[in-house]
């Protein structure tokens, strides 16, 4: 009687297992966060929108390209935990990014540490992007842009 009791044990374990591991699947490529390399293919966007509480700035096609460029070379993951101070000054709320299918993601401006703009990403909760201060045009262009 034991024998049984440890085979249906045993095979109890491998399809509790197997069940995990096949939920454990069906949630991460359910997640729509996109990856750093995907949010940021030029071919693969549409348009790149500015937002403030109360106007939004599309950006033209040729500004777009050049930061498109500097966000997918300059961004860097970062952890939360570093030394910060918030952003309060900043003239947008958020940088909309709408892919050809349509879907849009957004970064939001988090903090500026070190002279450096760290934005969240979508979904994330311990890590951001980082646009650093060396790419002095498009810190600028965020920074000082008025909506």
């Amino acid at each position: 009687m034991s024998k049984r009791f440890a085979l249906f044990l045993g095979f109890f374990m491998v399809m509790c297992s197997l069940t995990y591991l096949n939920f454990q699947r069906i949630i991460e490529s359910s997640d729509p966060t996109p990856s750093r390399e995907e949010l940021f293919e030029l071919n693969q966007i549409k348009s790149l929108t500015l937002v403030s509480d109360d106007n939004s700035y599309r950006l033209n096609p040729l500004d777009q390209v050049e930061v498109l460029s500097i966000l997918s070379s300059s961004l860097k993951l970062k952890t939360q935990s570093l030394k910060t101070e918030k952003v309060e000054h900043f003239a947008f709320d958020k940088i909309i990014i709408e892919n050809k299918d349509g879907e849009e993601f957004s970064l939001t401006p988090q903090f500026v540490m070190d002279e450096n703009i760290v934005f969240a990403i979508p979904n994330e909760k311990n890590f951001n992007y980082m646009i650093e201060r060396s790419h002095g045009k498009l810190f600028n262009l965020l920074k000082n842009i008025s909506l």
